[in-house]
């Protein structure tokens, strides 16, 4: 979405618009299906250059990190930005630390597409899951734990812990022969 800077009067201006997620060209390994987002932002003229900032809402399926189905998921994301005209011909060193976290701007436009695709990528949780109390997938069957019991032998066997285990069974067959000496 671009917007000639000519075209914003001094009030501001208000946007709306509603997009599919495959038009923005978002991608990321955990998307499944990608539904609609929504942006309310007001793009304003500072002293600085411009501010534009609203809220992105997004309806999408994510993939569950540990039983791997897709759930739908709705994120509202705030969206805030600073955006600085610069010359075309300056040169990188020229630019001062303080404009350094604004979009910069060569042209005479301003184009929202990269910065609400970088939000909507941010909110995309790293560790995603369709229920706080997910139990996954069986590593040895792959059956869905939420859905039912395997039959599995689930043995844990963490080399770790390996000389502890060792230990506690050597405990174990002492106690075992000091009750068989007593009896």
């Amino acid at each position: 979405m671009k917007i000639k800077i000519n075209d914003i009067p001094e009030e501001g201006l208000d946007l709306e618009f509603s997009e599919n997620l495959a038009e923005l060209n978002v991608e990321h390994e955990q998307l499944e299906k990608l539904k609609e987002v929504t942006a309310n932002i007001h793009i304003q003229k500072e002293d600085f250059g411009f501010f534009a900032f609203g809220e992105i809402n997004v309806d999408w399926d994510l993939i569950c990190n540990r039983c791997l189905i897709p759930f739908p998921q709705t994120a509202k994301i705030e969206f805030s930005r600073e955006y600085r005209l610069i010359e075309e011909d300056i040169a990188d060193e020229k630019i001062e630390e303080d404009i350094l976290s604004a979009v910069l701007i060569k042209n005479e436009e301003i184009d929202l597409e990269n910065e609400i695709k970088e939000d909507l990528l941010l909110a995309i949780p790293i560790k995603i899951l369709c229920k706080a109390e997910c139990k996954g997938i069986c590593p040895n069957c792959g059956q869905n734990l939420n859905v039912k019991k395997c039959s599995c032998v689930q043995e844990e066997t963490d080399i770790r812990w390996e000389a502890l285990k060792e230990i506690k069974n050597k405990l174990e067959k002492t106690k075992q022969n000091k009750t068989k000496k007593i009896n």
